[in-house]
């Protein structure tokens, strides 16, 4: 579909990741620049309006490294498609860009993700983990991989919405930590995840 300029909401932070686990003066300076996903959410959901008018958003990512192109990828479901859905990114240079996609099997149509499902943004949840303890140092050229993401824990009606926030060196280690949308505490997941009972079949064929 065809591109359109907005201005993104950037929040700039600066940290510093290690390169080197004996010195620290090999410390290297990443500026990681996050764009606000309530702020460019209306325009995200327009551009996927376009495909469906009745979409909803199952799930939004963060891409943290600055040289990554794509800013935010989100993914809308319609309840009346039930093997397209349709992703929209946001770009850093401001564009949005959307692909509609085919799925082999059915989609399971949860309960939607609504703006007052959450209160921290991208930019706060950002925040938590960088002032937490659960802040990694990890090599600077590895950052690729880390991201955040806003979904359901897991795509059913009595999951709670998350943000998860994973730092992944791009290798077979990475940390994942969940945290509330409404108050921006970190989630236990024995403790604040109910477990649910899988449907044993759904209602769209």
């Amino acid at each position: 579909m065809k591109c359109k300029r907005i201005l993104p909401y950037i929040f700039t932070i600066l940290v510093l990741f290690s390169s080197s686990c004996e010195s620290s003066l090999d410390d290297i300076p990443i500026t990681i620049s996050i764009p606000s996903l309530r702020e460019n959410y209306p325009l995200m959901f327009n551009e996927a309006q376009k495909w469906q008018a009745n979409v909803y958003l199952n799930e939004a990512t963060i891409i943290l490294h600055p040289d990554m192109r794509v800013a935010i990828s989100a993914e809308f479901y319609s309840p009346t498609q039930n093997r397209k859905t349709i992703g929209v990114n946001l770009m850093r240079d401001g564009s949005i860009t959307s692909e509609v996609f085919l799925h082999k099997y059915p989609i399971y149509h949860h309960k939607p993700i609504y703006l007052d499902d959450w209160d921290i943004d991208s930019q706060e949840a950002i925040e938590y983990i960088l002032d937490s303890d659960i802040r990694r140092e990890i090599n600077s050229d590895a950052f690729h991989c880390s991201f955040i993401r806003l979904e359901r824990f897991l795509p059913l009606e009595d999951q709670p919405v998350v943000w998860i926030l994973q730092s992944w060196d791009c290798s077979n280690t990475s940390q994942t930590t969940y945290i509330d949308p409404k108050t921006g505490d970190t989630m236990n997941l024995s403790r604040d995840i109910v477990p649910t009972r899988f449907p044993t079949k759904t209602s769209h064929d």
